[in-house]
């Protein structure tokens, strides 16, 4: 989320994974016959692809498409005519399919063309009074940092209408239509784990919509958008059967003590620091 990044202009078009797939197959039969000039006729990012799945070379920005297609026609004949290994399509529209998933984490998905909306929307919208409302520059960073009550009402609220306005229509892009399909997940797993009852059925909802949300997640934005969070997250619903209502249990208390922790003023004398957060706990709980 960057409200400065603006959508880029006329660029190359992607290619959905149907489209991906004829180029790689292309690619293949171009290798098969020994022909460097169809090789190049493909896009650098197919033929970077077909050479690592084949393990001749690892992505290289200096080294250009020529280089690595006549390497593939040489690896084809010195070898005796080997099985060729495709490389995986990509599950959503890309441009560089050698580099789709180590790039995609760093991609803003709600740039200053979708916050804007999200903006405009927030101000038509009228909040119950116990929700906490996101700044009105929800994204920029003059605002600070969010509170998690500002957060749950952005994620689940602000963004919810504008992204279901914007991506869920007919006319919105395939990219958008999954994009939006991967945050709802996400959204609904959120409502029914955060719910203040919960029963058998409301659980298999939330396990089924969070490992929904984790396996699209790993085919949209590969490997490196997963944290340790998603992981973590996929117990919530062992802990919703064990424990009851997250509200019992979950983790503000926690978050309310690490803030008493980062008040405490240590003035840097070493071996006093024990005496001292003892001392402001005992205060504080008096």
């Amino acid at each position: 989320m960057d409200a400065k990044e603006k959508q880029d202009g006329a660029r190359v078009q992607p290619h959905m994974p149907a489209q991906q797939q004829q180029e790689l197959d292309s690619g293949i039969e171009a290798i098969r016959k020994g022909s460097v000039t169809a090789l190049l006729r493909l896009r650098r990012g197919y033929v970077v692809a077909l050479a690592e799945a084949n393990n001749l070379s690892k992505a290289d920005q200096t080294v250009g498409k020529a280089a690595y297609a006549q390497a593939l026609v040489n690896w084809y004949k010195q070898c005796n005519q080997p099985e060729i290994r495709c490389p995986p399509i990509f599950p959503r529209p890309v441009v560089n399919l050698s580099t789709a998933r180590s790039n995609a984490p760093s991609t803003t998905i709600l740039d200053h063309s979708v916050l804007s909306e999200v903006w405009k929307d927030m101000q038509k919208t009228t909040l119950p009074s116990y929700m906490t409302r996101a700044p009105r520059n929800l994204g920029s960073r003059s605002h600070g940092k969010l509170k998690a009550d500002q957060w749950r009402t952005a994620g689940l609220v602000n963004l919810v209408i504008t992204l279901c306005r914007l991506w869920g229509g007919i006319n919105a892009s395939q990219k958008n239509q999954v994009l939006l399909r991967n945050y709802i997940s996400l959204v609904i797993a959120i409502h029914w784990a955060t719910s203040r009852t919960t029963s058998n059925h409301h659980i298999e909802i939330v396990e089924q919509f969070l490992v929904y949300y984790v396996h699209s997640t790993l085919e949209i934005f590969g490997t490196r958008a997963l944290v340790y969070n998603n992981h973590a997250s996929l117990h919530v619903p062992e802990c919703l059967r064990a424990y009851g209502p997250a509200h019992g249990w979950w983790a503000f208390p926690f978050e309310r003590y690490n803030g008493v922790l980062q008040r405490i003023n240590t003035n840097s004398r070493i071996g006093e620091y024990s005496f001292s957060t003892v001392g402001l706990l005992l205060t504080s709980n008096r």
